[in-house]
Parts: structure tokens; C-alpha cells; sequence
């Protein structure tokens, strides 16, 4: 069965795969990507704000927990918003 998390199509056994395994590779690459990029942003942020050693690793779980909290709540009134149009 195919995974989306292989870095490379040489990862992949088959020889051809489906355009839906492409799509699903290519968002993982692309999520992978971005969320690394945005990951960087933060310790960046943290590093410069002086945190480092077990405070920066605390802070940093922390954070994204907040983003991921945010984002959350973004979806969610996106969601209604919506709703509320259709």
C-alpha cells in the first residue's frame, strides 16, 4: 500500500504511481516543506527572545500548541462562516 512519506520516487516500489499517489506524495512533500519552514520561524523567534537548552525545547512545544489552538479556532469559524453563506 502506498504512503505518502517517502522523500524521494525512488522510495516508492511500484514503477508507475496513480495520480492519486502523486497528489498525495506531493501534499505531504509540500506540508513537510512549509511546516519545517514555519517550525524554523519559531525557534528563530525563540532563540532571538534568549530561550535555549530545555526552556527553548518547553517554549517551543508550547507555541505550536498555541498555533495549532489558533488555527483550530480559525477553521472552525471559517466553517460556520460558511454555513451560515450556503
Amino acid at each position: 500500500m502506498f504512503s505518502p512519506k517517502p522523500k524521494t520516487w525512488g522510495d516508492i516500489e511500484e514503477d508507475e504511481p496513480t495520480p492519486d499517489e502523486v497528489l498525495a506524495f506531493e501534499e505531504y512533500r509540500l506540508h513537510s516543506s512549509s511546516e519545517d519552514s514555519f517550525n524554523m520561524e519559531i525557534l528563530r523567534d525563540l532563540i532571538s527572545q534568549g530561550f535555549n537548552g530545555d526552556e527553548l525545547l518547553a517554549k517551543f512545544a508550547e507555541k505550536r500548541a498555541d498555533i495549532k489552538r489558533a488555527i483550530g479556532l480559525l477553521i472552525d469559524e471559517v466553517d460556520e462562516i460558511a454555513e451560515n453563506q450556503g
